[in-house]
């Protein structure tokens, strides 16, 4: 499986960086392959999240499925998304 990150991807990892939260490519690589959790994200896209401390999880937006193109990368509250699962 090829992975490809998009501009605001790299830009969304240095800014993360930035505050207190290095994100590494291989991190985002293990949250696609083995997420704790998905959820769907908008324009048919998919959001796979990893727990990163406590009650926040890493959230990788991406697309494709073989060859995937990550379009961004956050820190969020993971309380928030749990519930919509899928």
């Amino acid at each position: 499986m090829k992975i490809v990150f998009t501009n605001h991807a790299v830009f969304k990892l240095k800014l993360l960086k930035e505050h207190g939260f290095t994100i590494t490519r291989e991190m985002v690589a293990n949250a696609i392959h083995s997420p704790d959790f998905m959820t769907k994200a908008k324009y048919g896209r998919k959001a796979a999240h990893k727990v990163h401390n406590g009650g926040l999880a890493l959230r990788v937006v991406y697309e494709g499925d073989n060859d995937v193109v990550v379009v961004t990368v956050m820190i969020v509250r993971r309380e928030r998304y749990e519930r919509n699962k899928i």
